[in-house]
């Protein structure tokens, strides 16, 4: 599927900001993911930077967990909200529409399946001890 050109998440930026400033290239933080449960790839790690992929919450959860962040962390300010939707939808970028846009009510999905992106089975999460990335 091609993408749109429109942003399908609002936590990439924090995740390059995260990976960046521990000195983690895409494909080591691919690694980590991997070595901690999640199958994923450097493209995939790219795609959410990009913001060219849709993030679920438990991959968000995922995530904060592996950079060892509170998971309001990957999310924008309020204050952000209004320029997201801007580069969503040019057409209404004030900041009440932006809150709506990004987080909105479950009325607004009732004709869509929302949960296509999540797993089809349960998924075996392993919780790591505090210390797993500290080299031997």
């Amino acid at each position: 599927m091609a993408w749109d050109g429109k942003p399908k998440n609002v936590i990439g930026p924090a995740v390059q900001k995260l990976r960046v400033a521990r000195g983690w290239s895409q494909p080591e933080l691919a690694a980590k993911c991997q070595m901690a449960g999640w199958d994923i790839s450097r493209g995939i790690v790219a795609g959410i930077e990009g913001r060219m992929r849709w993030i679920g919450d438990w991959e968000a959860l995922f995530l904060a967990r592996l950079f060892r962040v509170s998971v309001d962390e990957l999310y924008p300010e309020r204050a952000d909200l209004s320029e997201l939707l801007a580069q969503a939808r040019p057409d209404s970028a004030d900041e009440e529409s932006a809150y709506k846009f990004i987080f909105p009510s479950k009325k607004a999905h009732k004709n869509k399946r929302v949960d296509s992106n999540l797993p089809s089975k349960p998924m075996q999460v392993t919780v790591l001890p505090p210390d797993w990335d500290k080299e031997k």
